[in-house]
């Protein structure tokens, strides 16, 4: 018995082939020639299918280094459709407490489904340096994207960022503090380039320490809390 798959029944020589087993119900001896159409028709198939796929498929990039600090390499990760011609980019930042959490499993990957290129980033926790280390590193991460748009193919005047919890606390100053000196930095370089956002997508990032403070300062002044570390703990 020879199977092919549906979408190459449409096929002339495929169909006759499926039409002679399914008629004659039993074991059938195909000619020399209608076997290597048969082979043909299943090639030329192939190749369709693997170029159809290619075209389909998103470009990853994995590991890419956007900054060398003396303790490490910051790194992101970059997955750009091949279906779309400079794809807008949204840059994941995970969560984690500032003290933790990785860069592998961003949120939104389906969006590379509906047109848009997708980065996530690493930055420095806590324990390694406090704010506003954190916020340098994501800063360095965008100017890195800017500056490398052209060679990945992606739109360097559309960049949304996007982050959960912690994350999100950084989503939202990277959308609240472009232009500000202090918190620029000059991690990784690529100072020519503008570390501005033009879309802020928070899940549940906090935004006010202060007013936790005062609602729960047992939990805010104390290592159960990122924010603690993150702002260097008690003074």
């Amino acid at each position: 018995m020879i199977c092919f798959a549906n979408d190459w029944l449409s096929e002339p020589k495929a169909a006759e082939v499926v039409m002679l087993v399914h008629t004659e119900l039993k074991p059938i001896v195909l000619g020399r020639r209608l076997w290597i159409s048969c082979l043909i028709v299943v090639f030329v198939s192939f190749v369709q299918k693997a170029c159809l796929a290619d075209e389909s498929s998103p470009a990853v990039h994995r590991d890419l280094v956007y900054a060398k600090l003396p303790q490490r390499e910051l790194k992101l990760d970059l997955v750009v459709p091949q279906s779309e011609t400079k794809p807008p980019l949204v840059v994941w930042i995970h969560g984690g407490g500032w003290r933790n959490g990785s860069r592998k499993n961003p949120r939104l990957d389906a969006l590379t489904q509906h047109g848009f290129a997708l980065a996530s980033i690493s930055y420095r926790f806590s324990q390694e340096a406090i704010f506003p280390a954190q916020i340098h590193d994501c800063k360095a991460a965008i100017r890195w994207l800017r500056a490398n748009a052209d060679r990945y193919g992606v739109d360097a005047d559309w960049i949304a960022v996007a982050g959960s919890s912690a994350g999100g606390h950084l989503a939202l100053l990277l959308g609240t503090s472009g232009d500000v000196d202090e918190l620029e930095g000059e991690i990784g370089g690529n100072l020519r380039q503008s570390s501005r956002v033009q879309a802020v997508i928070d899940f549940f990032g906090p935004s006010d320490f202060v007013l936790r403070g005062k609602t729960q300062p047992e939990r805010a002044y104390s290592d159960l809390s990122g924010s603690y570390a993150l702002l260097g703990g008690a003074e």
